[in-house]
């Protein structure tokens, strides 16, 4: 009876050390806010013309690595002799400019390395133009930096109401604040 019971001390053991480590590489996974708005911003020297940006935060203090930020459009499409359309994904280019990995957030960092705003290449009016019928969605995925656990963050935008008029906030705020246009000046007046 002893050899018995060792063995299933053993087992219970080894199921309780393979569920902690579980919840602790879990817990250990990367934390990304994304932001549900989009932001635009009118070029400079260029009237009518905008350039549109993502925001995300890495909120955990260790970096995150293998970052790779894709943005889709997401479209319907029926499919002959179906009555359930299939969905259809074009990748829509994005400049990040971070070379895959994001800086753990630190206390009394300046530059807020740990936040990044992702402008996408091309015009999203014409790439989205009618949201009755496309979404956008940006896709995140990641590693933990020292546990090498995988995260993937989706966020869909689902109508043109999602995009603001403005920048957004410094650091983690996930706010689009609008900007304020400084009145034109006129020339100094000769004496």
């Amino acid at each position: 009876m002893g050899i018995l019971d060792s063995l299933v001390v053993g087992v219970i053991a080894s199921l309780v050390a393979s569920a902690t480590f579980f919840g602790l590489l879990l817990g250990m996974r990367p934390k990304v806010a994304v932001s549900g708005k989009i932001s635009r911003l009118e070029r400079d020297g260029t009237p009518g013309e905008f350039s549109y940006r993502f925001k995300l935060v890495n909120q955990t203090r260790r970096p995150m690595v293998d970052v790779q930020i894709r943005v889709y459009r997401d479209k319907s499409r029926k499919v002959p002799n179906s009555t359930i359309p299939i969905r259809v994904l074009k990748n829509l280019e994005v400049k990040s400019g971070q070379g895959g990995v994001i800086p753990g957030k630190r206390n009394g960092d300046q530059e807020a390395r740990h936040a990044r705003r992702i402008r996408l290449v091309g015009d999203l009016a014409s790439l989205w133009p009618n949201d009755q019928e496309a979404s956008i969605l940006l896709r995140v995925t990641c590693r933990d930096g020292i546990t090498g656990a995988f995260r993937q963050v989706e966020q869909r935008f689902l109508m043109h109401d999602c995009i603001v008029d403005g920048s957004f906030g410094f650091g983690d705020s996930l706010d689009v604040n609008p900007v304020r246009r400084l009145p034109a000046t006129s020339p100094p007046q000769g004496q």
